[in-house]
Parts: C-alpha cells; sequence; structure tokens
C-alpha cells in the first residue's frame, strides 16, 4: 500500500493529523501536500454527475442486441493453416503415405497398431481449413480395406470413418473457396478442376460443386443485371406521366415495348445463369410479369420524385389506366411515401386520389393503407428515439411513455410496429422483441 493510501485510510478511520504523522514518520510538508491530493480527489469525485440510465437508453440495448444477433445457423471459426504448417503436413501425408503403402504386407496386429498410430497423426486436421492441393491428397489418402485386408471390424470401421471424414474436408475445402470467390474466371477454373479430380470417383460427383459455382457465377452477374433499377427508357416514360398533355395509348405502347425488351433480357440471364432446370422454370419470366416489373419502376421513379400532390394523385390514376390492379398501383405510391417519411402526404393522397371512385373495395384499401401509414410513422418515432444521441431529446423517459401510450391508445398490435432488418438480414424487429425483456427494467 502506497504512502497516500495510508494516509487516507488512516483520516476515514478519524485519526488527527498528528498521530497520522506521527505513526508513519512524516514530515508537516509531506503531509500537508498529500492531504492536498486526497481532498482534491474526494472533491471531483463528489463534483461527478450521476448518470442516470433512462427508459430509451434500456430500448437502445436491446435493438443493438437484436440487430446485431446473427439468426441464421452459426458457421464453425475455421482455422487456416500457416504456410510452415502447410509444409510440415506435407511432409507427413508424405510419410503417411508410404506407411500405408506397405500395411498389406503387415501382420493383424501391426495393420491395427499402424492405424491408430497413422490416423492420430492427422488429428489436428479436424478443425481446420486445408488449402485444395492438401484435401485433395487427404481425400485420396486412404484405401478402401479391400486393399488393406484389415480383419478387426473396430478398425475397419474407424478406417471408413476418417476416409469419408476426409471426403467431406475435401467438399468443405472446396465450399469454402466458392463462398469467398468473385473472380467468374477462377471459378470456372476451379470447375474444371473438381471435374478432373473427381471424374473416377464413386463416393463424390462434380454436378453438386457445379450447381454451387453457377449460382455464385449468377450472384456477379447479377450485379450487372439489376432487374428493380429503370432504365434511362422507363425515367422518360415516368417524366411523362407528369406532363399536362398526356397520351395513354402512346404510354401503353412504351410500355409494352419496353417490357418486352425487359423479357428479353431476363430470360438470356436466366438461361445462362440458372443452376438447374428447375431453377429455370421458376426464375423465367413472362411478358406480363415483365409489364408489371416496368409498372413498379414507373412507381418506384415517381414516389421519390414526386413534387407535389397534385402529381401523385395525376399519376395514380393515369398508373391505373396501364395497370389496372388498383391495390398493386396503390401501395407503390404509399411505398414511396412512407419511404421517404412523407406520412402527412400520404394520408392526404389516400383522401384526395381516391375519394372519386370510392366503393366498397377502395374503402377498405384505404383503410389498410392508413393502418401502415401509422404504423410506419410511430415505428420512425420509435426510431428517432433510439438513435438520437445525448441531450438531443430533452426528457428521454417521457419520449418513450409517449411511445407506449400511443401503440396502447392506438390498440395496435406490438408485432405490426416493423423496426427494420437485423445485421444478417434475417430477422425483421417489431416492438414487441424490443419490450419483451425491456419492459420490467424500464418500470
Amino acid at each position: 500500500m502506497g504512502l497516500k493510501n495510508k494516509v487516507k485510510e488512516l483520516m476515514d478511520l478519524g485519526y488527527e493529523k498528528d498521530v497520522i504523522k506521527a505513526s508513519l514518520g512524516m514530515t508537516d510538508k509531506a503531509y500537508d501536500a498529500i492531504e492536498k491530493r486526497i481532498l482534491l480527489e474526494q472533491r471531483n469525485e463528489q463534483e461527478q454527475p450521476v448518470i442516470k440510465r433512462t427508459k430509451l437508453d434500456w430500448l437502445r440495448e436491446r435493438y443493438e442486441q437484436l440487430y446485431t444477433t446473427e439468426y441464421g445457423t452459426p458457421k464453425p471459426e475455421i482455422k487456416e493453416l500457416s504456410e510452415e504448417e502447410i509444409e510440415k503436413l506435407t511432409e507427413t501425408l508424405n510419410e503417411v503415405k508410404r506407411e500405408i503403402s506397405r500395411l498389406p504386407s503387415f501382420s493383424a496386429l501391426a495393420k491395427i497398431t499402424s492405424v491408430n498410430t497413422l490416423l492420430k497423426k492427422l488429428e489436428y486436421l479436424d478443425d481446420k481449413m486445408l488449402p485444395l492441393d492438401i484435401a485433395e491428397k487427404l481425400y485420396r489418402l486412404l484405401p478402401s480395406n479391400r486393399t488393406l485386408k484389415i480383419e478387426d471390424t473396430t478398425c475397419v470401421r474407424k478406417l471408413e470413418r476418417k476416409r469419408s471424414f476426409y471426403h467431406n474436408k475435401y467438399a468443405e475445402t472446396i465450399n469454402h473457396i466458392i463462398e469467398r470467390e468473385s473472380d467468374p474466371k477462377k471459378l470456372e477454373e476451379l470447375l474444371e478442376r473438381i471435374k478432373l479430380f473427381l471424374a473416377k470417383s464413386k463416393e463424390l460427383t462434380a454436378s453438386s460443386f457445379e450447381a454451387k459455382i453457377k449460382h455464385r457465377l449468377a450472384e456477379q452477374k447479377k450485379k450487372v443485371f439489376d432487374v428493380d433499377t429503370p432504365t434511362e427508357v422507363v425515367r422518360e416514360m415516368a417524366k411523362s406521366l407528369f406532363a399536362e398533355e398526356y397520351d395513354a395509348e402512346k404510354m401503353q405502347e412504351l410500355i409494352d415495348q419496353e417490357a418486352q425488351d425487359f423479357y428479353e433480357r431476363r430470360k438470356q440471364f436466366v438461361e445462362e445463369t440458372a443452376p438447374n432446370e428447375t431453377m429455370k422454370r421458376l426464375q423465367m419470366p413472362s411478358i406480363e410479369g415483365s409489364r408489371r416489373q416496368i409498372v413498379k419502376q414507373i412507381s418506384d421513379w415517381i414516389r421519390n420524385n414526386g413534387k407535389d400532390m397534385t402529381d401523385i394523385v395525376r399519376t395514380y390514376h393515369r398508373l391505373l389506366q396501364i395497370h389496372p390492379n388498383q391495390s398493386v398501383v396503390l401501395g407503390a405510391i404509399v411505398d414511396g411515401l412512407i419511404a421517404s417519411e412523407r406520412y402527412d402526404d400520404a394520408n392526404e393522397f389516400l383522401v384526395e386520389g381516391l375519394i372519386e371512385k370510392l366503393n366498397a373495395d377502395t374503402s377498405r384499401l384505404i383503410r389498410q393503407n392508413r393502418l401502415r401509414v401509422r404504423n410506419a410513422e410511430i415505428a420512425s418515432f420509435i426510431m428517432r428515439g433510439i438513435r438520437a444521441l445525448p441531450g438531443q431529446i430533452e426528457d428521454e423517459n417521457k419520449y418513450y411513455d409517449t411511445i407506449v401510450s400511443g401503440i396502447e391508445q392506438a390498440g395496435i398490435a406490438p408485432d405490426a410496429i416493423l423496426l427494420g432488418k437485423s445485421k444478417d438480414r434475417l430477422k425483421t424487429i417489431t416492438w414487441k422483441d424490443l419490450t419483451q425483456r425491456t419492459k420490467g427494467k424500464e418500470r
């Protein structure tokens, strides 16, 4: 214990200055200097503000926990081999291969002993990711028992399990490369190498890896062919919907023409990238589907570029002439207004845009979309609180209480308020998720 701590301990026990000095053999000057430091530290500690946790703090912690959780199957930790380990392993494999070639001439007992020793040497590879060269050598390392002629059934089973394990290690290595490789040329070279290596294999075939590589190639090509990105022609069509003078017949012709072009591009893309015939059938477009895609792109552009409510309402009615499904067109417009947080405009549109053709179906659509707008606005209010920096919200507890009372008064189901996706995009976070474990703490 240092001298300052000893002085502080005696001071806390109530001893006078002279007693402390005498017991520790201190001069007046030394004692005064230490006392001054102790009193200063105590004063600073007293001046430190006590930070009280707010209800929003608990909410932030819970959201962060939900956002960062991995909801998919967790991948095991992969340990890469160092260059030194690879060099050592290559020597070991050569040694094991030589020993295996001699096994048929061993006695029954010697075979068992030798197999156990050899397998023990390679145990440390079980949790490591192997380079492809090593994985290929392991794949062919252990011959079947027809060659080795081992009589002990326990030893044979152990050997067969290890052979199967090394086949799986080869597959693991291939899948690891496929997941991380983005160069189409290298992926195609890998496929040729796999086909050559497995040409005479009875355990694994190249077909399963071929499907994965083609899917990976498709992912790379998809970055070039993005079906959701409006073309320049689509943008021009969208702009013409804003114009005072509008030719519905001409617009229909343009949409049909662009839908045909889209269909041809999409069809070629599917034929080049679908890994098998089933996927081809599932992904192959139709002309009607292409028309819907073009209308969706037009709606997307409009909802993000509409200048005022007049534009939005007029465009909505013109779009209905092109795409008669009121639910689809209405949903596209409302989605865009929600995405840009134009909640008042969305509610106004649901009145101004639909009041002329009010019927039972339209009334139902209005109610459904009003609920969507309301829930989205509440979700936005919640996320503003979660993302707020210290000091931006004057009373965080009151802010939280406003959220809770608003949801309860409106009678909204907690799982109807969507607060975005988790980091891995596998879970939609809801208000119910947030409050399930925080409610007790906050109250």
